[in-house]
């Protein structure tokens, strides 16, 4: 009798503990959770449909799209007073939203051509649609070109701008010909300057949202 209470005593017991290592592979399993976090990508690129509208007569303006970050822009057959425009747009093709951080220019030409061209540039932010978003314009003072770097990278306006995936910066509003990267050839330069090529180089650089 003693013998069979302990036999039927340690089979529950291995039932038990049978039991117990079910339910604890069951308990673990179900709390047993697999996190993927994916890093967001972050492409800000130029896209074609530059152009140089309002650009004076017989003034000969070449855009060139170096890479997907960089434009290069030429000017030849300059005069006193004659203005060239360029429009340019860049998409934020990546995932996360963006923020405007600062401009390269690098320029070639003669010293008596630099000295003698101001610019300005004017912005606005274009929805996914292509359309302005109200209130997003705004620009630079007209300054010399050689200067035109520090007084975009100096816009506290463009800066505050944030591009979520699929909006763009457009350098120049597409529903006003006054909107763009304009270079001026001051009244009073010397006429040398009308065998000379003017060249900039435009980079824009990026940063998250939130840095």
């Amino acid at each position: 009798m003693k013998m069979k209470k302990a036999r039927f005593l340690l089979a529950t017991l291995v039932c038990a503990v049978v039991a117990m290592g079910v339910g604890y592979a069951w308990w673990t399993d179900s709390i047993g959770v697999t996190e993927t976090a994916a890093a967001g990508n972050m492409e800000v690129i130029f896209v074609d449909g530059s152009n140089t509208n309002g650009t004076s007569a017989y003034v000969d303006a070449t855009i060139t799209k170096t890479d997907d970050k960089t434009y290069t822009c030429s000017f030849t057959n300059l005069y006193p007073g004659a203005k060239a425009r360029v429009d340019l747009k860049a998409i934020n093709s990546g995932t996360i939203p963006v923020k405007f951080n600062n401009a390269a220019i690098t320029v070639t030409g003669s010293s008596d051509l630099r000295d003698n061209i101001d610019a300005q540039v004017c912005y606005c932010k274009l929805d996914t649609a292509g359309d302005v978003v109200v209130g997003s314009e705004g620009g630079t003072e007209l300054v010399l070109l050689k200067n035109l770097q520090d007084a975009i990278n100096g816009e506290a306006d463009l800066k505050a701008l944030e591009f979520a995936t699929g909006e763009y910066l457009a350098l120049g509003s597409p529903t006003d010909d006054d909107s763009s990267i304009l270079l001026q050839v001051k009244d009073n330069a010397p006429d040398g300057i009308e065998n000379e090529t003017l060249t900039f180089d435009l980079e824009l650089n990026w940063k998250q949202f939130n840095e």
